[in-house]
């Protein structure tokens, strides 16, 4: 009834003659000072995906494996070399920012006395993995429900994605026709109070 708008479309390079565009400023400074941070991140997504065809790429716990052997929905078509290294752009800035503010604050909820329970457990739960087994780690289902918890109370992205709609949708008093483009935030949807009981509260049960 609902279908996704968005694609996986490959990033765009960034380079002097469309820094302004993509940063959105029109100080030169800020601009080559954001352009030198891209060519180091560019650099090193070369050194990455190098690194991952040459050793890695029939290693099914690495992300850039699914990138590299499956079909992209939106080019019909496997990824190319180059859009490849995009793409670990991509991942690199995604992580550099999203991570260390979700780790902020999960640290900030699990040092919190009263989750001194939910700390412990954690602590077991990591502890019990086997050394190096990524696997274990996306597998563990006390991990993953920490980690959805601090997204939830904490969405580092707050965004509407629009979805369009292939079929009549009633909403309460409201129909939505088809071919109508809706949209939610997450945050309308984290802070549900029929949906989440305890809304402030961080349960990752």
């Amino acid at each position: 009834m609902i279908k996704d708008l968005y694609f996986y479309k490959p990033a765009t390079f960034i380079g002097k003659d469309n820094i302004f565009q993509i940063v959105g400023t029109t100080s030169p400074v800020n601009a080559y000072i954001l352009y030198g941070l891209f060519s180091f991140k560019q650099e090193k997504s070369y050194k990455i995906v190098n690194y991952f065809l040459k050793k890695s790429a029939d290693n099914k716990k690495y992300l850039l494996m699914l990138l590299a052997t499956d079909i992209n929905r939106y080019l019909r078509r496997k990824l190319t070399y180059k859009e490849l290294i995009k793409e670990a752009i991509r991942y690199i800035f995604t992580g550099s920012g999203i991570i260390s503010l979700i780790l902020t604050y999960l640290l900030y909820k699990l040092l919190k006395p009263k989750n001194t329970a939910i700390q412990e457990r954690l602590y077991a739960k990591i502890l019990a993995i086997p050394n190096n087994n990524i696997v274990a780690i996306r597998n563990n289902t006390y991990i993953n429900a920490v980690i959805k918890e601090a997204f939830r109370i904490y969405p580092i992205i707050i965004l509407t994605i629009p979805c369009l709609l292939t079929k009549p949708l009633t909403l309460g008093q409201y129909i939505l026709l088809s071919s109508i483009v809706i949209g939610m935030q997450n945050w309308l949807y984290h802070y549900n109070a029929s949906i989440f009981l305890e809304l402030e509260k961080f349960i990752p049960e």
